[in-house]
Parts: C-alpha cells; sequence; structure tokens
C-alpha cells in the first residue's frame, strides 16, 4: 500500500495557497469592497467631468446663452437623461435645462416634439416648456459619444427651465388624502390649454414616439385590437433570448386576461372616429408638473411621447398616472370624485380659451373603454421596456404589473359607477 513520503516537489512551477482564517478572510473581502467603491466613484466623477466638458462646448459654441457656470445632473425618469445648467450672459445669470435623449430617438420624433411645443407656445400655452434655438437656427444638437469598441450619436437640446417645487411623481402620484383641490383644478387647466393650443398643429406627415419604444405612429384605439398579438411576440422573444422569471410567469398567467380586458376596452371604429383629435402628450403625470408654493402648476414639460391621438385618451391615461393608488392595500384604487373634479375643470378651460369643444357625447358614451385602455397600454410600455433591455430588475416591473392588472380589475368591478360619473361630464 503506497505511503506518505515527504519529497519535495517542482514548487517553483506550482501555486502556493497561504492558509486562511476567517479573519483574513474578511479582511480580503474589505479590501475588495473598498477597492469596489473606489472604481465606482473614480467612474462616477469622470462621468460628471465628461458630461460637463460635452455641455461647456455644446452651449457655449452652439447657443447663444452665454458662459456655461454649473452643470447637475437631474435624476428621475426612464428613458432620457436631464441635467440643470446655470450660465451667464452680459452678467445676468439665466438656469436652463439640457436633455440628452435616448439612444435610438429618431430626429423625425424629435423634430415632431419641437414643432409641436413652439407651436403649442406661440398659440397660448405659457405653461409649457419648449425648446431654444442653436446659433444656426436649429432646436437641437447632435453629440457623438465614445464607448470604446464604438461611437454613437445621441440628440440633445436646451430647454427654458420651470420654476417651482417637485411634490409629485409616477408612483407618488395624487392618490393622497393631502392633495389640494387647486392642484387638481390648475393641472385640468394645462392639459386644456395645450389641446387649445395645438389643436390645429400640422405634423407634416411626422409623428412622435410612443410608449412601446417602436418607430411608428400607434393610434391606441388600433393599438389595443392588435395588443394581444404583441403580448405573445414578446413572450416569444423572451423565450428565444432564455428569459424566464417572475416577469414570464406573470405573462403566462395573465395572458388570457389581458386579451378579454382589451377586447372590453374596444371602442367601435365609427365612434372613435368622430371622437376629438389633437395632439396628446400620453406623459401627464404628477412627476411631470412643477408646483408653486400654494401647490397649483406652475409648468410641465416632458413632452417626448407626444401623439396625435384621441383627446379622451390623453385625458382618460392621465388620471390613471394621477389618481390610480400604488398602495399595497388599495392598489389600483382611483378616487373617482377626483377624475370628475379634474375633468370638469379641464372642460371649463376648454369654454372659456373657446377654440376646442368640452367632452363631447361621444366621449362622454365611451369615457369607461378609454379608462380601462389607460392601464392596458402603460402595461405595454412595461413589456416593451423589458425586451428592450433583458437585464431590467425583473421584481421592480412584476411590481408595475401588477399595479397595472389591479387597476384593470378594480375598473371592471367599478363599470357601472365609471360609466354614471362618463355621462355627468
Amino acid at each position: 500500500m503506497p505511503t506518505g513520503n515527504y519529497v519535495e516537489m517542482a514548487t517553483d512551477e506550482m501555486k502556493r495557497y497561504t492558509p486562511s482564517s476567517p479573519q483574513n478572510l474578511r479582511e480580503l473581502e474589505l479590501d475588495v469592497d473598498t477597492i469596489t467603491a473606489t472604481t465606482a466613484h473614480m467612474a462616477a466623477v469622470a462621468r460628471e467631468h465628461y458630461y460637463y466638458a460635452l455641455i461647456k462646448d455644446m452651449v457655449e459654441e452652439r447657443y447663444d446663452i452665454g458662459t456655461l457656470l454649473e452643470v447637475y445632473q437631474i435624476f428621475g425618469g426612464y428613458v432620457n437623461i436631464t441635467f440643470g445648467i446655470y450660465t451667464e450672459k452680459d452678467g445676468v445669470k439665466s438656469t436652463w435645462i439640457v436633455r440628452k435623449y435616448r439612444s435610438g430617438k429618431t430626429l423625425e420624433a424629435l423634430t415632431f416634439e419641437h414643432r409641436l411645443l413652439l407651436h403649442a407656445r406661440a398659440h397660448g400655452a405659457e405653461y409649457t416648456a419648449a425648446p431654444i434655438q442653436t446659433r444656426d437656427g436649429q432646436t437641437y444638437v447632435v453629440e457623438g459619444i465614445d464607448y470604446g469598441s464604438q461611437k454613437e450619436d445621441f440628440l440633445f437640446a436646451v430647454f427654458n427651465y420651470i420654476d417651482g417645487k417637485r411634490l409629485y411623481d409616477w408612483m407618488t402620484n395624487w392618490a393622497v388624502p393631502t392633495l389640494k383641490d387647486i392642484t387638481v383644478e390648475s393641472a385640468a387647466l394645462t392639459m386644456a390649454q395645450f389641446h387649445s393650443s395645438t389643436f390645429d398643429f400640422d405634423p407634416q406627415g411626422m409623428h412622435g414616439d410612443n410608449l412601446l419604444g417602436t418607430n411608428e405612429e400607434l393610434k391606441v384605439n388600433e393599438l389595443l385590437s392588435d395588443f394581444p398579438r404583441r403580448l405573445l411576440d414578446y413572450r416569444k422573444f423572451y423565450a428565444e433570448n432564455g428569459l424566464d422569471n417572475k416577469i414570464t410567469e406573470y405573462m403566462d398567467t395573465y395572458q388570457e386576461k389581458y386579451t378579454d380586458w382589451c377586447a372590453k376596452s374596444a371602442i367601435p371604429a365609427a365612434a372613435y372616429e368622430q371622437m376629438f383629435k389633437c395632439p396628446c402628450q400620453l406623459d401627464f403625470h404628477g412627476g411631470n408638473f412643477k408646483y408653486w408654493d400654494d401647490e397649483s402648476v406652475s409648468g410641465s414639460f416632458d413632452y417626448d411621447m407626444a401623439m396625435i391621438d384621441s383627446r379622451l385618451f390623453d385625458i382618460a391615461l392621465g388620471m390613471h398616472y394621477t389618481l390610480a393608488s400604488w398602495g399595497l392595500a388599495t392598489r389600483g384604487v382611483i378616487d373617482l370624485a377626483r377624475v370628475e373634479q379634474f375633468i370638469k375643470a379641464y372642460n371649463k378651460g376648454c369654454v372659456d380659451m373657446g377654440r376646442i369643444p368640452p367632452l363631447t357625447e361621444i366621449e362622454k358614451q365611451y369615457f369607461f373603454e378609454a379608462m380601462l385602455q389607460a392601464p392596458i397600454y402603460v402595461y405595454g410600455w412595461a413589456q416593451g421596456a423589458i425586451s428592450g433591455d433583458l437585464s431590467a430588475d425583473q421584481y421592480e416591473y412584476l411590481f408595475y404589473c401588477e399595479h397595472f392588472s389591479d387597476s384593470c380589475e378594480w375598473l371592471l368591478a367599478h363599470e357601472s359607477e365609471v360609466r354614471a360619473l362618463g355621462q355627468r361630464l
């Protein structure tokens, strides 16, 4: 039987493993954590300095707004990157917003958005932020960003800054008992003003982005009829890319329900054609406003999802965004009294401005269908966002998806109340 004799080996060709204790392993872990944190900090600082230099060159060379003083990133949102900047010209300081648009943003969609906003401001939309012109008369700048292995061109634009405070957001929305009447009614006025100032806008054959992240013109009523097929396409895409997680489990469970909900939300084509059409923000939520100290709205922004569609859907989507509760015990519940207050203020705004009618009888008749379309539409955003980034946090998006389905189920459970509200508007 072999014995374990001690023999000198060729240790110069071998790797030596130092005996480890829990203490020195913990010290090694802490060293790695420190190095990782330091590296992350260095990368963040380098990124900040890079954007500062990029924006400084862009602002001072391409715009006539003075010398750049300071840049700070404004966090929030899921699509674009936003910076606040200070400039000084002739001894006068000014504040602006710089937007770096998402990868893949088309020039057509940007041109549609910018022309729409300039048209709105020229025709009375005093609440709406709009882009300013460069020295050569454009409303955007193209800047190439080097990623090492490749370089990508991004669209940038500078907007006027809207004064006021941030009080609400997408999830921390108006579904709170402290919501003030003046907040609801002033926000309704901004929507009435935007619709009234843009109803005669000529898109010149162009269209904006849509919530699904595809560069196509989507009318919501048509989209919802085709939506179950799109969901199956998303599911197939996930399977082909090895994605099998909580989101795909949710999709498999809810596919039949969403098919049924899409059918219930359908507006007959003849009725849809009669509805008032105009440019719609399609991103009307509490985080896209600034507020004065009395909590009235001081201004609105984020119109990069604007499309021409039924204004009834813009209203319904806005009601979902601002008033559908995200609370665990009340998820999807909508305060219908606040909805009624908002739309009556919107109707009054339309009448006072005298350019477009308040809600018509055909819009009142299909108010429930539009309200149901809203959370289904935003569910499409969630699936589109995941398909664009398969590394997205499955639990984060599952939380969103559960909110949308709870909203649909609440609306269906209260259909008679929602329909009665529609007739009162």
